[in-house]
Formats: C-alpha cells, structure tokens, sequence
C-alpha cells in the first residue's frame, strides 16, 4: 500500500462523487443517511456538493483525511460488499454526546438556501461521531416540535408526530452532511436518498462494523460505496461486472490494511495464511467468494 497523499485523497472523493454508481453514507449503527443516486436527475452544485429532488450530499474537505478500503461478507453465503471509509486521526466529534431533543435553530448550513432559515432539531442519539437531525419549516410544526424538547427521540409522541410531519432528515459528521428531503419509508426503504432510525439496532460510537480495519487511532466520518460487482444501485443482483470488481481492487490495493491485503493474496494463490487472526480469516472467506462468483457467473464487463 502506497503511503496516503491529501491531494490524490481528495482527488478520489471528487472522483466518486460525480459518478452516479457510488453511494454514500454518514451515521451509525441503527441510524445513518444514504445518500445515492436515482433515474431522477441529480446536480454537482460545486466539487464537493451534488443535490437531487429526493436529497444531497456536502464533503468537508479537509488535509489530514485517509482512505481505508475494505471489503466484509454479505449475509448471502456466496456475496461480499466493499466499502471506502474516509478517516480522520484522532476522536473529533461531531459534537458533545446528547442524549435528548435538542434544538440547534436555522440551520445556516442547509445545501439548498432556501432551507437556510428553517429550524434544526438534534434527536439526540448520543452520538459523538455524528448528529442524527430533523429540519422543519411549519410554524405549527416547530412549535409542537419544542414542546418535545427535552425527550427521547424514541418516546411514541416523537415518533408518531415525526411519521406524520415527513421532515427533511440532516446527518452531519465533520466529514460532511447528508440531507434527505424525500418521505420516511414505512414498509421498504425508498430508492435514493433514505434515513435508516432503527432502535434496537443502535451503536452510537460503531461507525463502521468490526469487519472494517479502521487506520490505528482514526475514526471514520463518511463512508463511500463504489459501484458493486455483484447488484446495482438499487440492491438488485446482476451479472458479475469484471470491469466495477478491478476498480474496486485497484482502490483496494492503494489504500486497504496492509495485512488484509497480504491474507488475501495468500488466500488467492493457496498458500496457508502467515498469521492466524479475525482478519486473515476474513480475508481468506473473502477471496474464496470472489473466486466462485467469477466461475459461476457470465463475466461481463
């Protein structure tokens, strides 16, 4: 793995983030915003920010930023799934964990100006590496909304009033901000930009799962999909793609864990893995699917 350079960092970000088959995402565990593109016309606003109908998405460029590649099994037995965080060194944080509704006020850093003067809540997830938030424009609406202040974002008054409200949902890391303007999905997750607020499921400090090597004393404040070799856009299974899998390894060879890297070439030309641990062993899992999915299925590229 080559040594990381800001500037051909930054050069990937910009990259990826004008091509419609790369997904994003800002969150945690149980409570994220995708942000991906649609058949619906989407624009680059300027070299960090692409805006659509349904949502947006700003990158705050900044030069200590590293890439770590990664890749981790599916549930599906046969498939993988690859990833790009962006990191940071040390535990900047989005802000103080707060564990309530909290109002921000405007929020002057909306993408669209004419969302600037409406008001910002903080649900209050008791995160440190994000803000999980819900932006409201209604007078009616925000009054209600702050006689809340003060409770849980999962107290049933909160839900029900947010369910039937449909807000702008903003996630902000200080890596960036996803906004999703689009309805919250009831029964299946909408395509394009979408919000995942899943109680049971919430880590508030798991960015990323503990498949992913995160660079020793980073954390990740954005994560970057770029096109799979094995579904679209839209999570649909498709022919395996020889072209979209050689992008991904390519990225992959540049900035993966440097020991991932060397169990996975291990594992490919057979050779018993030099060091028996949680990632040499995924790596070998890894490299066996991505071997059986290029033999089973019409390559195309």
């Amino acid at each position: 793995m080559r040594p990381h350079n800001a500037d051909r960092v930054w050069e990937v970000i910009a990259e990826h983030l004008g091509n419609p088959g790369t997904s994003w995402s800002i969150g945690v565990q149980g409570a994220l915003a995708e942000f991906m593109h649609t058949d619906a016309p989407s624009r680059r606003l300027d070299e960090w920010t692409v805006a659509s109908d349904l949502g947006a998405i700003r990158v705050t460029p900044v030069p200590d930023a590293t890439l770590r590649a990664y890749e981790e099994p599916s549930a599906h037995a046969e498939s993988w799934s690859h990833g790009v965080a962006i990191c940071y060194p040390g535990v900047a944080a989005a802000g103080a964990p707060n564990r309530r509704i909290t109002e921000l006020g405007p929020d002057t850093g909306a993408i669209r100006v004419e969302h600037q003067r409406e008001v910002l809540f903080d649900l209050g997830l008791g995160s440190t590496a994000c803000r999980f938030c819900v932006r409201l424009a209604l007078d009616d609406q925000i009054a209600a909304m702050r006689e809340l202040l003060g409770r849980s974002a999962f107290d049933a008054h909160v839900m029900d009033a947010l369910l039937s409200w449909q807000p702008h949902r903003v996630v902000m890391s200080i890596r960036g901000r996803i906004e999703v303007y689009q309805p919250i999905g009831s029964e299946k997750t909408p395509d394009g930009p979408h919000t995942h607020l899943i109680p049971r499921l919430l880590r508030p400090d798991a960015v990323t799962s503990a498949n992913v090597p995160l660079p020793d004393g980073c954390t990740a404040g954005l994560l970057m999909y770029p096109e799979s070799p094995l579904v679209d856009r839209f999570g649909r299974r498709k022919p395996f793609s020889e072209t979209h899998h050689a992008r991904f390894q390519k990225l992959l060879a540049e900035h993966g864990d440097p020991a991932y890297l060397r169990a996975k070439r291990e594992a490919e030309h057979g050779s018993p893995p030099s060091e028996d641990s949680r990632l040499a062993r995924l790596a070998g899992r890894i490299a066996k699917r991505q071997a059986l999915a290029r033999e089973k299925t019409p390559v195309h590229g």
